[in-house]
């Protein structure tokens, strides 16, 4: 079962406690989430306590995670080297001079092509094959809305007993609880 907490701002206070197992915390994790507001992304980031033993699973990427890293590397790479060759040989093929601004401009959209491929695999594709125990530490905290109009922060705490520690060292900022 989790609890989902809803606070006022961009910070929530945890107890010096592992989210996991509620042993003394060692060392923090960073969840983090972006949000378009205004034609600007702002992102929120939290510091998670964990112990030694699940901070270690939740860094760990098993021998899948590591290949399709490695995958979403070599294809951004030829991804966006294929847009920016596709594109000179486009603008040569029409006659039009290639200046100073469309070798920007082919080192933007190239640049660009390799860093939403590696993000793909990085990002999306390689974290549905971590193991069991890795995605149970990664998502024992998860920010689920973030509101930057109104500053309201929710987050998934899936520890029912951390979540009544969180919500208490967070009581004067504490919208919601559910």
């Amino acid at each position: 079962m989790s609890t989902s907490l809803t606070v006022k701002g961009t910070q929530v206070d945890f107890p010096p406690v592992c989210v996991q197992c509620q042993q003394p915390a060692e060392a923090t994790f960073e969840v983090s989430r972006s949000v378009r507001f205004r034609k600007r992304t702002v992102t929120v980031r939290l510091a998670v306590p964990m112990c030694a033993t699940h901070h270690a699973m939740a860094m760990t990427k098993n021998a899948t995670e590591q290949l399709l890293g490695r995958i979403g590397l070599i294809l951004g790479v030829v991804a966006g080297a294929g847009v920016v060759a596709g594109l000179f040989w486009f603008w040569s093929q029409r006659g039009q001079n290639l200046v100073a601004a469309n070798y920007l401009a082919l080192a933007v959209v190239g640049a660009g092509m390799f860093y939403l491929v590696l993000r793909l695999f990085t990002g999306v594709i390689a974290p549905r094959y971590a193991d069991p125990d890795a995605k149970s530490a990664r998502n024992a905290v998860r920010i689920t809305r973030y509101s930057a109009l109104s500053r309201q922060l929710r987050v998934e705490i899936m520890n029912d007993s951390v979540a009544a520690a969180i919500a208490a060292a967070n009581a004067d900022r504490l919208l919601k609880q559910e």
